[in-house]
């Protein structure tokens, strides 16, 4: 009996628990949120966000509020949500040193060698997809750098830089049902 439940504690505990640290898959990328997402967000994780609302557009933007003390973040997500349509995306503001940059090139450098993609500015779904690929590189432990007058500059200057981003992208995902 003991064994029974300690069996049904641990699968409780794992299975309500979302896999951090898998990858997404760009194919299944999603916009639209649901009832239950947005009541989750809007109870657990929106009192972490700095909240801009602009009720004429039905369109609420949350930016993480730990980037107030990294204000020379590169890239910064933004949680971009269309209440009248249950749509949520990622924009993704650049930083007053990235702002008169067309066109960036982004590395991806891991020990199977690198990967380039190019950042411009996009439509949302662009940017979206950016920001993902930017997660999956960091749960795959990939260096990654923009090139910035022919150097290598890395994306965030520090781990917790980095965890900003993730959980910002993480929280989307979330939003979205894909966690």
């Amino acid at each position: 009996m003991r064994v029974l439940i300690l069996l049904v504690t641990i699968f409780c505990l794992t299975s309500c628990h979302p896999d951090k640290n898998k990858p997404v898959d760009l194919e299944k990328l999603r916009y639209q949120s649901t009832d239950a997402s947005e009541i989750y967000f809007r109870n657990m994780r929106r009192s972490y966000y700095e909240i801009e609302e602009n009720k004429e557009a039905a369109i609420d933007l949350y930016t993480l509020s730990g980037y107030d003390e990294f204000d020379q973040a590169y890239l910064i997500p933004t949680i971009a949500f269309n209440w009248r349509n249950d749509f949520a995306a990622i924009m993704l503001n650049r930083s007053a040193k990235l702002e008169n940059e067309e066109n960036l090139v982004m590395l991806f450098e891991n020990e199977k060698g690198s990967q380039k993609l190019l950042l411009n500015e996009g439509d949302i779904s662009t940017q979206t997809t950016v920001a993902v690929k930017v997660y999956n590189g960091i749960l795959k432990n990939d260096e990654i750098f923009l090139v910035l007058n022919r150097q290598k500059q890395a994306l965030f200057r520090d781990n917790e830089e980095k965890e900003l981003f993730r959980i910002t992208i993480f929280d989307f995902l979330r939003f979205v049902e894909m966690r």
